[in-house]
């Protein structure tokens, strides 16, 4: 069973046939998946993957079946799925896998980049037909999935598996963009531009460094949240109004700005607001073919603008957040909400309006009776 679309705005769950894991593979049935922005991106057409296929890149789940050359995993244990890598390019070996030279194409290709498998795909139709699959190495909305056993993350058998899911990717996002890129400094300003998933990941990896976080959006549910995680809440409604704000709140220009929206507008405010030395990290989606302006004079006071993507070293950040939620520092109840199976198209549409931070599907077992053919 999977989650297919074809980016026609549809997903729906399907019997699918996989092949079992190859060298370097394993199959590990999901517990869970965690609904991103870019899996939505997919299914309404606006962002490319070889269709029809199947998404999900924040798995969680249990390895059920270990390929050849596979060694440090074993049948039964928990496992968080990270993004496919290489491991032998320039990034891979700096301990930087999310920015592997081979991420574009483990997000579009549809089948296998790696290994002795490569080009081959492991998903089909019962009928035979093409299956896009391995989307970030994951395809994790499914009962089933094969993925290289070098982006699994062992975690505590007592640990809530379904809601561990979303480490793969947004949280662990919001994360490496804190500690790796701002790397703030105990008493700096710190802006959160968004309190969606990232968004809140971000406030609190930036809270338990000791940092003064100011969390900014227009909707008032998502500014209470914000403040319930340590950051003082801003509403905003004009992003032109960015800069001038922040500087009467902090009595000064903010050292750093973390924009998890993906908006234009408010991408050159944050870069404008920040003041001399400062970073803005850019870590929202948006639609291809996207720009911004920035002013030139600005920037030349040691300005610093930098793009995020994923958890920097994978196995590492998903790691460190792992014991987090098993110290309680990480409140993954505030954040996760799981849905039943059958409630798929209920948790993308509350994701869409905004009415949940981080929704996590229940994955089907293979008796499931959603099964159709």
């Amino acid at each position: 069973m999977a989650a297919v679309t074809h980016g026609k705005a549809d997903l729906t769950w399907r019997t699918v046939e996989l092949d079992p894991p190859g060298p370097g593979e394993v199959l590990v049935e999901l517990a869970a998946s965690g609904i991103c922005g870019t899996d939505r991106r997919v299914i309404d057409g606006t962002r490319y993957f070889a269709l029809p296929g199947v998404v999900g890149h924040e798995g969680s789940g249990v390895i059920q079946k270990v390929g050849s050359g596979v060694s440090g995993f074993h049948l039964g244990e928990h496992v968080v799925l990270g993004w496919a890598h290489c491991g032998d390019c320039p990034a891979c070996t700096a301990r930087a896998t999310s920015y592997c030279k081979h991420t574009r194409r483990t997000t579009e290709a549809g089948v296998r980049v790696f290994g002795p498998l490569s080009g081959q795909g492991a998903y089909r139709f019962p009928d035979g037909k093409y299956l896009g699959g391995h989307y970030f190495g994951q395809s994790s909305l499914a009962s089933h999935t094969v993925v290289a056993a070098s982006s699994l993350v062992s975690i505590d058998q007592r640990l809530p598996l379904a809601k561990l899911a979303p480490l793969g990717c947004g949280f662990s996002t919001a994360f490496h963009a804190v500690s790796d890129v701002i790397r703030p400094q105990p008493g700096a300003n710190v802006v959160v531009l968004g309190v969606g998933a990232v968004g809140s990941a971000a406030i609190v990896a930036a809270s338990m460094v000791g940092v003064h976080v100011v969390a900014v959006d227009h909707k008032p549910a998502k500014l209470k949240l914000a403040a319930q995680l340590g950051a003082d809440p801003l509403a905003i409604e004009d992003a032109a109004e960015l800069p001038s704000l922040l500087r009467r709140h902090f009595g000064s220009r903010p050292d750093a700005v973390v924009e998890c929206t993906g908006n234009q507008q408010l991408a050159e405010a944050a870069v404008a607001a920040i003041g001399s030395r400062g970073v803005c990290a850019l870590i929202g989606g948006s639609r291809a073919g996207t720009n911004i302006t920035l002013d030139h004079n600005r920037l030349v006071w040691g300005k610093r603008v930098q793009g995020v993507l994923g958890a920097g070293d994978i196995n590492c950040t998903i790691g460190r957040l792992v014991d987090l939620c098993k110290d309680g520092s990480f409140p993954l109840d505030k954040l996760v909400r799981i849905y039943p199976t059958d409630h798929l198209s209920e948790a993308l549409a509350d994701h869409a309006a905004g009415l949940v931070i981080k929704p996590v599907v229940l994955a089907p077992t293979t008796s499931d009776p959603l099964d159709q053919p």
